[in-house]
Order: C-alpha cells, then sequence, then structure tokens
C-alpha cells in the first residue's frame, strides 16, 4: 500500500462551551491521506503555527510522500531524513504526528481494524475525566459545572491554574489566591470521592507553583500537572521535591520522544502524560509509553484529543485515563458524526476500522479556512 495523495487544511471550528453565552473559534488543522488500496485515512486536532504545518505538508512533505509505502515506520524514517541536522521540533513534530496519525488511520481501514487494536489491543475501554475548570468560568458558575458532570457520572475533573499569575513570587499575587480558592470551592462542591486534577500549563514560577500547591495541599489532589515550564526538567524535578502532590507532565511541549526521555530520567515527574498529538503520533508516543514503563511511571494522559489518544492508551498495557477536554471535546462532537463519548468514567473503543471516526464532510468545507 503506497501513499497517492495528501491533502493539510487549516479549520476554524465554532464550538459552543457550556454555560457559555456564544461560539468560539477553536483553530485546528486536518491531514487527509489517500492510498492506492483504497483506504484513506485522517487526523485532526488543534495545532499552533497552523499556516507553517500546511505550508511544510504541502510543499516538503507531500512530494516526498507520494509514492512512499504507507507504512508509520517507513513514512518517519523519509521525513526525519530530511532533517538530519535539526531539531524535531515545533512545526515539523506537529505535522509528523498528523500525517502518522493518517497513516495509522488509513491502516485500520485496509485490514478493517480498529487502531487500538494494531497497536496492541490491551483493552477495549479506558477510563476517562473531563477538563472542565477553564479560566472563563467564574468561580460560581465552575462549581455549578463541576455538579453537573459528577451527577452525570464522571468521576474525575481537573481544573486549569495560573491563567492569571502575575510576577509575584508568592500567594499575594492575588492570581493565586483566587485559583486556591475556586480549586477549594469545586472540592467542596464534589465531595471526597471524585478526583480532582490541576494544570497550570507551565505558567508558574517555581516559587508561585510551590505556594499555591501548599495553599491546597489539603485538598486532596490526584495531580498538579505542568507547574513550570518543561523545557528545563532541572526546574521541574525541584518543583516535585517540593510539592506533595504528584507531578505529572510530558503532555505537551515535548515535541520529540529524545526530550521525553530526558524529562522522565531526570526523575521530574510522578505521572507520564504521552500525547499522540506532540509526540509524533501513534509511532512515536508508543515509545514514549514504553519509556515510562521502564522507568515504573503511571501514565495518564494531559493535553486534549481524546478521540485519538484513546487508541494508544487502549492499546498499550498497563496505561491510564484518557482526558476529555471540553474544548476538543466539544469539536470533535461538531465535526464527526460518531465521536467517541464517555460515560460514568469510562470510555469504550468500539470494533469500527481505523480510529472509528467518520468527518462530516459538509462541515469540514465550511470551516476550511483558505
Amino acid at each position: 500500500m503506497k501513499v497517492t495523495a495528501l491533502r493539510a487544511r487549516r479549520l476554524e471550528v465554532p464550538v459552543t462551551m457550556p454555560l457559555s453565552p456564544g461560539p468560539r473559534h477553536v483553530p485546528s488543522l486536518l491531514v487527509e491521506v489517500e492510498t492506492d488500496a483504497g483506504a484513506s485515512g485522517h487526523a485532526l486536532f488543534f495545532a499552533p503555527m497552523a499556516s507553517a504545518v500546511v505550508a511544510y505538508l504541502r510543499d516538503e512533505a507531500t512530494p516526498l510522500l507520494v509514492g512512499a509505502p504507507a507504512r508509520p515506520e517507513a513514512v518517519r524514517e523519509l521525513l526525519e531524513e530530511r532533517m538530519p541536522h535539526r531539531p524535531t521540533t515545533g512545526a515539523w513534530a506537529t505535522a509528523a504526528s498528523l500525517v502518522d496519525i493518517a497513516i495509522w488511520d488509513a491502516l485500520g481501514h485496509r485490514t478493517q481494524t480498529p487502531v487500538w487494536q494494531l497497536l496492541g489491543g490491551a483493552r477495549p475501554e479506558v477510563g476517562a475525566y473531563v477538563t472542565f475548570g477553564l479560566p472563563s468560568y467564574s468561580q460560581a458558575e465552575l462549581v455549578r459545572l463541576a455538579e453537573q458532570l459528577v451527577d452525570g457520572g464522571h468521576r474525575g475533573l481537573k481544573l486549569v491554574v495560573g491563567a492569571q499569575a502575575g510576577p509575584d513570587d508568592s500567594l499575594r499575587n492575588q492570581g493565586l489566591r483566587v485559583d486556591a480558592e475556586r480549586v477549594r470551592a469545586v472540592r467542596a462542591a464534589i465531595g471526597p470521592d471524585v478526583d480532582l486534577m490541576i494544570d497550570a500549563n507551565k505558567r508558574l514560577t517555581l516559587p508561585q507553583a510551590v505556594a499555591l500547591a501548599d495553599a491546597v495541599g489539603d485538598c486532596d489532589l490526584t495531580w498538579f500537572e505542568d507547574p513550570v515550564t518543561l523545557g528545563d526538567p532541572g526546574l521541574m524535578a525541584q518543583a516535585r521535591d517540593r510539592i506533595a502532590i504528584p507531578i505529572a507532565g510530558g503532555s505537551l511541549g515535548m515535541g520529540n520522544v529524545a526530550t521525553f526521555h530526558r524529562l522522565v530520567a531526570s526523575g521530574a515527574i510522578d505521572i507520564a502524560q504521552p500525547n499522540v498529538r506532540d509526540l509524533g503520533g501513534f509511532t512515536g508516543a508508543r515509545r514514549a509509553m514504553a519509556i515510562a514503563e521502564a522507568h515504573h511511571l503511571p501514565v495518564a494522559m494531559g493535553g486534549n484529543w481524546p478521540h485519538l489518544n484513546a487508541h494508544l492508551y487502549a492499546g498499550v498495557a498497563r496505561s491510564g485515563p484518557v482526558e476529555f477536554h471540553l474544548q476538543g471535546w466539544e469539536v470533535a462532537r461538531l465535526i464527526y458524526h460518531d465521536a467517541i463519548e464517555p460515560h460514568e468514567g469510562r470510555l469504550a473503543l468500539g470494533d469500527a476500522p481505523g480510529l472509528g471516526l467518520t468527518l462530516r464532510q459538509d462541515l469540514v468545507e465550511r470551516f476550511t479556512v483558505p
């Protein structure tokens, strides 16, 4: 089976979040691959530098890959041969991840096998949690939405923190005080039996992260995700030494498996979070899962796009839950006929071939950005 066509396009997907008055547009990238066997595949996720990614795929990757074997490792090797002296990060890493995922989807359609089975088929379902605590919500809205999610059967919730943090290095910073109050309010509303996590998205200084962790130390948090910049594993390791809450990381900002390995090997995290979007698709993220296992680290997805990552976490042994971020969740609900949905904290993958996802082509055309 060989690649006969590769198409990349930018989308602006309008989604309406819970408790929000109107839609917001989520910039996304769609890559579609066709083969001479009649099987096709696609990949879709939010991506920064979208124009650069599309230009690379159109001008560099397409001439290279058309006519090449539609095999993940072969495709990865071809792409890497063109980047031997440059870091495999940024727009290139995003493009490589999109292409890899689309190739796996095409393989699944060719063999009439779901991707999670091609990746190992460890289990037909995985755990799921919801990232709902967005900075745009007021504290009252957070509590209301948390209660609705728990009443709906969800057993794990995550809040974003640090979005309002200023330059101060302690809880004298008003933004961090507000974060602590929001975490406490949600924990009080959902009770002790629901997992609660926080994610700073790499925004905080080390003193800020330590101060916030101390302020919510009695809230029984399952993990503190990306408290400080992941560009410095040493700084992450310092955070882990000084924070009692388990530290999670490795979802986004990696760019390649080597960077992920440095983070894990430095002892900077308690929980690893491989994500296919940022590690070279399924091919790279599967290697990252093996690295986490070799270092005896549990894994739990972070970084959005569960409709892709669920296949990785179901395919590989001893993996953890996937994240349903409200934004990516709503994009998938809108753009697919058959988006997967969690129920009672679990997500069933099913036996549909490939990713098991069918694009709504009318909406793809409507949301495409020239």
